[in-house]
C-alpha cells in the first residue's frame, strides 16, 4: 500500500510507503482512516497491462483524481498504440538481430562446424587463395568455429567456402524477404502476420 500526502487540497508528495509526521507517531496497526486524518490518502490505481506494440505512460499528476470524501488519490496512466512506422522500426530491428544470429551461426561440413561470420568468411577465402600455385596434396592448418584444429587440403578448403556461400545465400535471401514484407505492409494487422523467426536456414 502507498499513500499520497495532501495539503490544502492538493497532492504534495506521492508513493509514500511509510507515512511519517512530526506531530504524531504511527504504529504498525495504524488504519487508513487514521493516516487520512493527517493528510495521508491511500493511493489507488494500477499500471495497465500493455500489448506488444503499446506504450504506457504515467502515472500522471494531471489528471489525478483526489476524493476527499473517500480519502483516496487515484492515479491515472495512458496507453498509446504504436503507429505503423513505429512497429516497422521495431520489426526491422528484431529482424536485423535474427540476421546477425543466423549469419554468424556457421554451417556443418562433413562433421565440422565452419564459421560463417565475416571474419571467418575472410579466413576461408584467404585459405583457398593460399592453395593457388601450390603442389597438389599441399595442406594448410586451420581452426574452425567448432574448435577443430588441423590440416586440410585445397579440395576441403573449397568445400568449406562453397558451403559458406550456399548457407549465407539463404540467410541474405531470408533477410531481404522479411525487409520487403515489412516495407510493403500498410497496417498493423499485416505487420502482425510477419514471422521474422521463419525462413532462416538451420
Amino acid at each position: 500500500m502507498t499513500y499520497a500526502l495532501i495539503e490544502n487540497g492538493t497532492v504534495i508528495r506521492r508513493n509514500i510507503t511509510k507515512p511519517t509526521h512530526p506531530r504524531v507517531s504511527f504504529g504498525k496497526n495504524t488504519t487508513d482512516a487514521e493516516y487520512a486524518e493527517w493528510g495521508f490518502y491511500k493511493q489507488l490505481g494500477t499500471r495497465p497491462e500493455t500489448g506488444k506494440w503499446q506504450t504506457v505512460t504515467g502515472p500522471h499528476q494531471d489528471p489525478e483524481v483526489i476524493d476527499h470524501d473517500a480519502k483516496t488519490v487515484t492515479r491515472v496512466w495512458s496507453v498509446r498504440d504504436w503507429t505503423v512506422d513505429e512497429v516497422k522500426t521495431d520489426l526491422l530491428a528484431q529482424n536485423h538481430q535474427q540476421f546477425l544470429k543466423a549469419r554468424d551461426k556457421g554451417v556443418m561440413v562433413g562433421g565440422v562446424l565452419v564459421g560463417t561470420s565475416p571474419d571467418q568468411q575472410s579466413q576461408i577465402s584467404t585459405l583457398v587463395a593460399g592453395f593457388k600455385g601450390k603442389p597438389e596434396g599441399t595442406a594448410q592448418r586451420i581452426a574452425t568455429a567448432s574448435g577443430f584444429v588441423g590440416y586440410i587440403d585445397a579440395a576441403t578448403a573449397k568445400a568449406f567456402q562453397d558451403a559458406q556461400a550456399a548457407y549465407l545465400s539463404q540467410v541474405w535471401e531470408t533477410d531481404a524477404n522479411h525487409i520487403q514484407d515489412i516495407s510493403d505492409a500498410t497496417t498493423i494487422a499485416q505487420l502482425e502476420l510477419i514471422d521474422i523467426n521463419a525462413g532462416w536456414p538451420e
